[in-house]
């Protein structure tokens, strides 16, 4: 009876993973949350939908095959902690982001942050679980420009050079 009871629960928690929609850098990065399409609106919709992309979306400039997961060990507390530490380190916070929920559901961080102490360009880049409070440094680096210092620097080099 136990085995059976197992059973159904492996075969109920396999039938709500089928209905999971994969990302691919496109939806990442245009900022909408990809469309849940039920099956059976998707099934006939497809060889409409396929027609309509060839004529609209050029091919890919990236390679949308060979994408892999990466496991990596992440340093965690809790959000309060780990908020004095980066102040301890003299980094205020120069950037956040946080996703809607369910916009990538396979992530479990809502969040995102990246600090940075102004006088030595010291950063950590941040990921929040808003929900539990879990917060886990991804990257600390020793040195973070933005585009905007990297342009002005430059400037500044060519005008030196022009005297």
């Amino acid at each position: 009876m136990r085995n059976y009871i197992l059973s159904l629960f492996f075969l109920f928690a396999i039938s709500t993973v089928t209905n999971a929609q994969t990302v691919n850098p496109n939806s990442l990065l245009d900022g909408s949350p990809p469309t849940m399409v039920p099956e059976e609106q998707s099934e006939s919709k497809k060889t409409d939908e396929k027609v309509e992309e060839d004529d609209q979306n050029p091919p890919a400039a990236y390679d949308e095959t060979g994408w892999m997961t990466h496991q990596r060990m992440l340093q965690c507390h809790s959000i309060d902690n780990v908020r004095a530490y980066t102040m301890a380190r003299g980094q205020d916070i120069i950037l956040s982001g946080f996703k809607a929920p369910n916009y990538v559901p396979s992530d479990p961080f809502e969040g995102m942050i990246i600090t940075r102490n102004p006088i030595t360009g010291e950063y950590t880049l941040i990921l929040v679980q808003v929900t539990t409070g879990l917060t886990c440094i991804v990257q600390m680096g020793t040195a973070i420009q933005t585009t905007e210092d990297v342009i002005n620097q430059l400037e500044q080099e060519q005008k030196s050079k022009e005297k």
